[in-house]
């Protein structure tokens, strides 16, 4: 799950960067997060799913995910379908990888359905990627521009050894983002010339969900976007925007996504402001 923005997290110098260009059709920006001082009091951070894959490489005290204490060391992070609340305390170091939806699976080669939210990285998988070797190198001291150049060559070389990219998941994957979810599956199939079944097998497979579970993640992440920024607009307006036509579905897919009502999260996000200010 993707973090945060900056800003919100400016409290643990989070910093985000971008992959080099040969892998920005596959990665959407790795973070780092290195607390100056331990924090004393539990901080929760709410992160939303959009699809994506998350490697991460902890070196600081154990993280709590829907209060369950994470191993440390390096965690995979398969496709959510539900917002997780991460917990923080005492001492937070840790750097990241996110992966666009289905764009995994050619560094893992591995079905990304296979995968669960939140596991310590499989041993098998490091003849692929070897993120055992990676870990103990992002764990030395370098600076951000050394770890960053780190990832990028561990990333480049598996790609060497990755099997071809299927252009009908891209396509459709990017049909389904474009949209906002707004897409109906049968649409979606005929627009990329397969069957739904074929469809949904393979977008299973390479993205670890289903075309129409990626399409309600992709429409509840735009209805989240217009609750941050809709000013005075009313709920049922955002929800019309974000392609919601019936008040009380659009009430009942943002609370079985996210876990709080529209209402709810744009009230805990105004009360968060706040208390930054």
């Amino acid at each position: 799950m993707p973090l945060p923005t900056p800003q919100e997290l400016d409290y643990l110098g989070y910093r985000m960067f971008a992959p080099c260009p040969a892998l920005r059709r596959h990665v959407q920006n790795y973070w780092l997060i290195d607390c100056a001082e331990p924090l004393i009091a539990s901080h929760s951070e709410y992160l939303h799913p959009d699809g994506g894959t998350s490697l991460v490489f902890n070196f600081g005290d154990p993280l709590r995910l829907n209060r369950q204490p994470q191993a440390t060391g390096c965690l995979l992070g398969g496709p959510a379908t539900h917002s997780a609340e991460l917990q923080l305390t005492g001492r937070v170091r840790a750097v990241g990888i996110r992966f666009l939806p289905g764009m995994a699976y050619p560094f893992l080669q591995l079905p990304m359905d296979r995968l669960t939210e939140q596991q310590p990285f499989p041993a098998e998988l490091n003849r692929q990627l070897p993120a055992s070797q990676l870990l103990d190198q992002l764990a030395e001291e370098h600076s951000d521009a050394e770890r960053v150049a780190l990832i990028d060559a561990a990333l480049l070389d598996a790609l060497k050894r990755s099997p071809a990219i299927d252009r009908r998941v891209i396509c459709s994957r990017q049909l389904i983002e474009r949209s906002k979810g707004n897409l109906s599956m049968a649409a979606l199939a005929e627009r990329i010339n397969c069957s739904q079944r074929q469809l949904e097998r393979q977008y299973r497979a390479w993205v670890g969900l289903s075309p129409k579970q990626h399409a309600r993640l992709a429409r509840v992440g735009h209805a989240r976007q217009q609750l941050k920024s809709a000013g005075e607009l009313s709920l049922a307006e955002t929800g019309y925007q974000a392609g919601y036509y019936d008040q009380a579905h659009f009430i009942r897919e943002f609370k079985a996504v996210v876990g709080i009502t529209p209402g709810n999260y744009r009230a805990r996000r105004s009360q968060r402001l706040a208390t930054t200010q």
